[in-house]
Parts: structure tokens; C-alpha cells; sequence
């Protein structure tokens, strides 16, 4: 599902519209990557639903441009074998 996408799309806070970033990733499991900042990320000039080094759950989503990999749920804390 996730290893052959591009990008995962993180919803952008406070614009006025439902909008949507493209940023890059790392696969960690079926459908839970690592977010990562693509080389343009300013967080004052755009606030992401979910920050970079964040660990999400993705799911198919139908946005504007098409189906999307979209990051709908954060995986926090000691719950997640994922952490570092």
C-alpha cells in the first residue's frame, strides 16, 4: 500500500480551506510511516496537522487531486514499538 507511493499528504492547519502537503517518508509497517520535512518546510509559514518525525497511521483517501496516501492518526508515546 504505502512502500510504492511518492508521498503521504498531511493536511495543513489554519488555511482557510482543507488543504494538503506532499511530504516525503520512511515505510515503517503496513499502513505506519515516519513524516519527514521536505527541503521547503517553514513551520511558521505552514502549520501540518501531524509535524515532521511524527509516526502516523495512513489510509486511502479521495482529495481534490485523486486518491491520496493521507496521515490520519498519531501513533504516540510507549504504545509505539516504533519509537527510537
Amino acid at each position: 500500500m504505502v512502500s510504492d507511493a511518492d508521498s503521504v499528504y498531511v493536511q495543513l492547519m489554519n488555511e482557510g480551506t482543507t488543504s494538503y502537503r506532499p511530504v516525503p517518508f520512511v515505510h515503517l509497517d503496513s499502513d505506519i510511516v515516519r513524516l519527514l520535512a521536505h527541503p521547503d518546510y517553514c513551520p511558521e509559514d505552514e502549520e501540518w496537522e501531524f509535524k515532521p518525525n511524527s509516526i502516523v497511521r495512513v489510509q486511502w483517501k479521495k482529495l481534490s487531486q485523486g486518491d491520496a496516501i493521507v496521515a490520519v492518526e498519531l501513533i504516540e508515546g510507549e504504545r509505539s514499538k516504533f519509537r527510537e
